[in-house]
């Protein structure tokens, strides 16, 4: 019976007197706008540096980064606005060069000496977070993200 009310389904909906529903899309063609606001930055103006990467794969793999910014800081925070975006799965490292070398400083056991952070305020117990934890979902018109570097 199931299968007859199915076929009926089909036919009536192919003949114009109904129509099928729509299937859900997780994302429209039209881009986001992505906001990364950075904190924790007390009296420092040493400069930010953020990555964004889109996938597992290239997660924290630097010249894998889907956008990258050195941001200058102002009034203790930075923040960095990406037009564009198109919708999915993002997730964002950043720290604090205060010694203006390129990288993230670390001591002799590695862990690191400049303040740092990722997405959702992710942390790793023993090296980075992990891109499960860091990723974020873009999403149209606007997705704005705060890190706070520690």
């Amino acid at each position: 019976m199931k299968l007859i009310s199915f076929l009926i389904a089909v036919v009536t909906a192919s003949s114009g007197t109904a129509s099928w529903p729509q299937p859900p899309t997780l994302q429209s063609a039209s881009t986001a706008q992505l906001v990364v606001h950075v904190t924790g930055l007390g009296s420092s103006k040493a400069p930010v540096r953020i990555a964004v990467y889109n996938s597992e794969k290239t997660w924290l793999q630097l010249p894998e980064a889907r956008y990258i910014t050195i941001l200058d800081v102002e009034s203790g925070q930075a923040d960095w606005k990406i037009e564009n975006v198109a919708g999915g799965e993002y997730a964002v490292a950043a720290f604090q060069d205060r010694n203006g070398d390129g990288e993230l400083d670390r001591n002799f056991l590695g862990l690191p000496k400049e303040p740092y952070g990722f997405s959702n305020d992710a942390r790793g117990i023993f090296g980075p977070a992990s891109w499960t934890d860091a990723k974020v979902r873009v999403i149209t018109p606007l997705t704005e993200i705060t890190i706070e570097l520690k």
